[in-house]
């Protein structure tokens, strides 16, 4: 009996529980992940807060921890934290927020193994492991190559896939921070975004991200829809669950995508990731039934023939699964990242 109930209590050790996070410009998810031999990591818990809801993140992180033993009855001994921004020496300071996410004061505050990255590459370790109900496939395939990642929300992440049989690697970027490409008939959109910022340089950023699309329905509400009777401002947030009633933020929405679509065109030709393209982000997530054939003619809008044939054989697929970066936290901490 004695030697049943031993094997018995190794079995329901046999997964191991990881403290994931993944902290945005704007919400902040807090997970506890199971990781099972020879399968994905699944979600036992999962909390979301406002970002600006963030004084300190180790007392945050520390509180999380407190409230998931209790839920759960045990604490994960490592994990790792995915913060938007360029991650040096296991340091993210992160964009849009007024926070630190620091590897070694992480580890000493949760006395827990912890690792920091990047939170468009904890997404790129992700991808792999989502099903068909986590995405939409906007033309199946299977191209040769890196892979593009690409996801407008807060702000404008880019990530590039190499794989290698069973190996994968990551390789974060800033690109979002480029400067935005203007088109010679976009320069009044160009005049208005450079007065509105204040800036006399315009990013990727600046254009597709969340803010982006409200500047976009702002330029539009006040040329093509000055006339109409229509709310001066809307959130990014509103010009999605309003654009069916609202002409001005259904424009706004058909010229982001059109734009999103030149943006990973121009990411998938410097790169050479003809492998597939994955959009990610809440605003593709929230819009998805929005994106279509214009994106897929967008994307493949070329002056030469060759490399028009190449963009329209590139597999295109939309991640609607908002919380897919703390499986891939989760796969970093287990040593699979």
């Amino acid at each position: 009996m004695m030697v049943r109930k031993k094997a018995r209590a190794k079995m329901k050790r046999a997964s191991e529980l990881v403290f994931v996070a993944d902290i945005g410009g704007t919400t902040t998810r807090f997970g506890i992940a199971e990781l099972k031999r020879n399968e994905a990591p699944g979600l036992l818990l999962v909390e979301e807060i406002p970002t600006s809801h963030i004084k300190d993140v180790s007392r945050t992180c520390w509180e999380f921890l407190g409230r998931a033993k209790q839920r759960i009855g045990r604490r994960p001994k490592r994990g790792c934290i995915a913060a938007a921004g360029p991650c040096a020496d296991g340091v993210v300071r992160i964009t849009n927020a007024r926070l630190v996410a620091d590897e070694r004061q992480l580890a000493k505050k949760l006395k827990i193994k912890i690792a920091v990255i990047n939170d468009f590459e904890a997404l790129a370790y992700a991808i792999p492991t989502l099903g068909e109900h986590d995405t939409v496939a906007l033309r199946k395939g299977k191209g040769g190559g890196p892979v593009a990642l690409v996801g407008p929300g807060t702000g404008l992440g880019k990530a590039l896939i190499l794989r290698d049989g069973e190996e994968t690697r990551v390789l974060p970027s800033e690109g979002g921070h480029a400067e935005f490409p203007f088109q010679e008939n976009q320069q009044p959109l160009r005049d208005f975004l450079m007065k509105e910022l204040s800036t006399a340089a315009i990013t990727y950023e600046d254009v597709l991200s969340g803010r982006g699309l409200e500047r976009l329905y702002l330029y539009l509400r006040r040329t093509a829809f000055r006339d109409e009777a229509l709310p001066a401002r809307l959130s990014a947030t509103e010009v999605s669950a309003t654009r069916r009633e609202n002409r001005c933020g259904e424009a706004a929405l058909e010229l982001f995508i059109r734009l999103l679509a030149r943006c990973c065109r121009n990411f998938v030709l410097e790169t050479g990731a003809f492998g597939g393209l994955w959009v990610a982000g809440g605003i593709a997530a929230r819009n998805s039934d929005a994106f279509g054939e214009q994106f897929l003619r967008e994307l493949a809008n070329h002056p030469e023939r060759q490399y028009r044939a190449l963009l329209e054989r590139v597999p295109v697929t939309l991640v609607t699964r908002l919380d897919a970066g703390l499986l891939g936290a989760a796969l970093r901490a287990e040593g699979k990242g």
